[in-house]
């Protein structure tokens, strides 16, 4: 019996390609990144404006309006440290109605009344309560308002 001294098997070994299904987690993270980005960008800014009462008003339920177009929503409602009013923190919903914010800004609260002059407010009954916003004129941007 003869044994030949045939030479081993070598193995070819590849480098393994990363798979293609892999460019759909990374685009769904690219696309997602880039969403999250462009909501940070085109958010408008944060104003804060102190009335007497909150009555009416509720965190994510409360718009803020101007001209009937919904500019802005309440973020967060919290006492004054006096006890003598509330603080009223919204955000608006671009940053171009920054153009409305003035030093004669006007915001007030919108809500059905019953007076002697008349009935007014009638529309919120379905919709709630909102804050109107009367754009000022006068003077430089401010991001405080008295209601």
């Amino acid at each position: 019996m003869t044994v030949k001294n045939e030479p081993a098997a070598k193995a070819k070994i590849e480098q393994a390609k990363p798979s293609r299904i892999w460019l759909i987690p990374f685009l769904a993270v690219l696309i997602g990144g880039w969403m999250v980005y462009h909501d940070w960008k085109n958010q408008g800014p944060l104003i804060t404006v102190e009335f007497k009462t909150a009555s009416g008003i509720e965190v994510g339920t409360t718009k803020i309006k101007s001209l009937d177009v919904d500019i802005g929503q309440v973020t967060k409602v919290v006492i004054k440290p006096g006890l003598d009013g509330v603080i009223v923190t919204a955000r608006l919903a671009s940053p171009d109605y920054e153009a409305l914010l003035r030093e004669d800004t006007v915001f007030w609260v919108v809500s059905p009344q019953v007076t002697r002059a008349g009935i007014s407010g009638l529309h919120t009954l379905l919709s709630g309560p909102y804050i109107e916003l009367y754009p000022g004129k006068n003077g430089f941007k401010s991001v405080t308002g008295n209601g």
